[in-house]
């Protein structure tokens, strides 16, 4: 196949779709209705010196014809502007220093206007409105708005550890019955969990009852009888210090037991920690003392709400999470440990800059936005992007809200007016950025 027929093929194909983005994506329109323009002629694209009377499709590619204006009362009422080069539309970083035919398609030149160096930006280049009309460009206005991005982690009820307590006996002896003995039983405060038969606590039952003539005696006998939990008859009582369930069991019936030897553990679970992994990238956005609405798959429909306690510092290496704990109260026990739990943080409410994400162009060295400004002018803009939900970022600076900037079809900037060079001088500009 002849290399022009298939590059005037790829060619055809490339404005095709630009005309079908075209009329799916219209162009904004401009803050100034610009006054109506006399068509002359309609042409076809891929053979501009055609002449035809009326819109239509072209007889040799099936495309849309295109109007060609007058100019002449356009040209009048603004101030002549100064040809920096001419560019092949379809050879985007092409120069040529005049007006003529592509050598490539046998297209016409574009011209590319010099800018105004007291008005300019870095990079900025000019499109003609013939050409910018017949684009697929979609514009978007830089927004003042709430960037709706609300945290969700996933998390397990977990027994708050500051609640657990661990209950000994005071004295050595066997234990000679223990009513609380099942992990997982559930416990008041008060109730007795064992009871111990001590060779010392009958001692002291022995040493009451000698005293029995003597007040003092008599009184200190049962202060010290008391303080160590020994009945009267000389058996030692081991009560419940809090209300609580059963965690671990450390001795049976008939064992025997010495001085601050552990019996059970008891957890209170009034309150309990709801346990998560916190992204890397999150960790600045979740604080100590902030609001959590938390949900569980076990409960549906029902949200509680608690505080979060601690971002804990240590760091896994492998997941780059962070461990977070939340304090949730716990009505009825209804939470058990171990249940799954979704943690909802409160999304920022303060008004952020806000673009389309596809609006933003990433370099790998700096972050740009292709600014719109007047007279089909366009310059690329250094911006410091933050976050990003439902199809919108955030802009820390760089923009100002009120804008116009270019949404999508960049690349089309680039092939019709050389805007890559002005994306490469900005990005060799420095670290500085362009203010807009």
């Amino acid at each position: 196949m002849n290399k022009k027929i298939l590059a005037a093929s790829l060619a055809a194909a490339v404005a095709a779709s630009a005309v079908i983005a075209w009329r799916a994506f219209p162009a904004a329109a401009p803050a100034q209705t610009a006054p109506a323009r006399k068509i002359l002629y309609w042409y076809d694209p891929m053979a501009p010196d055609t002449h035809y009377d009326h819109a239509g499709k072209s007889p040799d590619m099936g495309m849309d014809l295109l109007p060609k204006y007058d100019e002449t009362a356009a040209a009048k009422s603004r101030p002549a502007r100064r040809i920096a080069y001419w560019t092949d539309p379809m050879q985007a970083g092409s120069h040529y220093a005049k007006p003529g035919k592509s050598p490539l398609m046998d297209m016409d030149l574009v011209p590319v206007y010099a800018q105004d160096s007291a008005t300019a930006l870095p990079g900025e280049v000019a499109i003609a409105p013939a050409t910018l009309q017949h684009s697929a460009v979609r514009y978007a206005e830089v927004q003042s708005a709430r960037l709706d991005d609300t945290l969700a982690v996933v998390g397990t009820v977990k027994i708050d550890d500051r609640r657990v307590v661990t209950v000994i006996s005071k004295m050595g002896g066997w234990v000679s019955s223990m009513p609380i003995r099942a992990v997982s039983e559930t416990v008041r405060a008060g109730t007795t969990i064992a009871s111990i038969a001590s060779p010392e606590a009958r001692q002291m039952a022995a040493e009451l009852a000698l005293a029995q003539g003597d007040a003092a005696l008599s009184r200190a006998a049962r202060q010290r009888l008391a303080t160590w939990g020994v009945a009267a008859g000389g058996q030692v009582s081991v009560t419940a210090p809090q209300s609580g369930a059963v965690t671990e069991v450390f001795t049976r019936p008939g064992a025997r037991l010495e001085a601050g030897q552990p019996l059970l553990t008891l957890a209170n679970l009034d309150r309990v920690w709801i346990v998560g992994e916190l992204l890397e990238n999150d960790s600045a956005r979740v604080k100590s003392g902030d609001s959590v609405a938390v949900t569980f798959p076990a409960w549906p429909g029902q949200t509680l709400h608690g505080k979060v306690e601690a971002v804990l510092p240590q760091l896994n290496p492998d997941s780059r999470t962070l461990p977070l704990r939340v304090s949730v109260a716990n009505p009825g026990g209804q939470l058990k440990p171990g249940m799954l739990a979704k943690l909802a943080f409160n999304s920022d409410s303060r008004p952020h800059l806000l673009v389309p994400s596809e609006a933003v162009i990433r370099t790998g060295r700096r972050t740009l936005v292709v600014l719109a400004r007047e007279n089909g002018q366009f310059a690329p803009v250094a911006v410091v992007a933050g976050r990003e939900a439902g199809g919108r970022t955030e802009i820390l600076s760089g923009l100002a809200a009120g804008q116009r900037i270019v949404a999508s079809g960049q690349f089309l900037l680039d092939s019709e007016s050389n805007l890559q060079h002005g994306l490469d001088t900005l990005d060799a500009a420095g670290s500085a950025g362009v203010k807009p």
